[in-house]
């Protein structure tokens, strides 16, 4: 089958269309995911998410902003910082191995992806930080 090529002036179009989808999902950190890391059959299920009052079971949106054409000729939109503050409810220290993002209209799984180095949070108010970016140059 032959590549589907995308004129450059409209893979911003196209993002921008994706994003009110996009700013509907709700990103969550996890601690451990079944296999070590996701793959494309994971589910919600396979992941261990953490548990502490600074972090929100429903998740948190990621405010995607408006898409542009970046000097790799990609469509970017790259949402607001999601900052998360814990209380170390627990007193035992955890550690974030990445995030993954839900569809909160029906729970599912959507993306994920492993941090690219693991935090241990050991005491409360430590942060992390995730700052959401959808890059689009292909479609299936």
């Amino acid at each position: 089958m032959a590549k589907l090529v995308l004129a450059n002036l409209k893979k911003s179009t196209l993002l921008t269309q994706k994003l009110n989808y996009l700013n509907t999902l709700r990103y969550l950190l996890f601690t451990a995911v079944t296999g070590g890391a996701p793959s494309g059959p994971s589910v919600i299920g396979d992941f261990v998410l953490v548990s502490d009052a600074g972090h929100n079971p429903a998740g948190r949106p990621p405010q995607f902003g408006t898409a542009v054409l970046n000097a790799a000729f990609q469509a970017e939109s790259n949402g607001q910082p999601i900052t998360w503050t814990f209380e170390y409810t627990n007193n035992t220290p955890f550690t974030i191995l990445g995030y993954c993002v839900i569809d909160p209209l029906d729970g599912k799984l959507v993306y994920s992806q492993m941090a690219p180095a693991a935090v241990t949070i050991t005491g409360p108010q430590q942060t992390y930080t995730v700052v959401p970016k959808m890059l689009d140059d292909t479609m299936p």
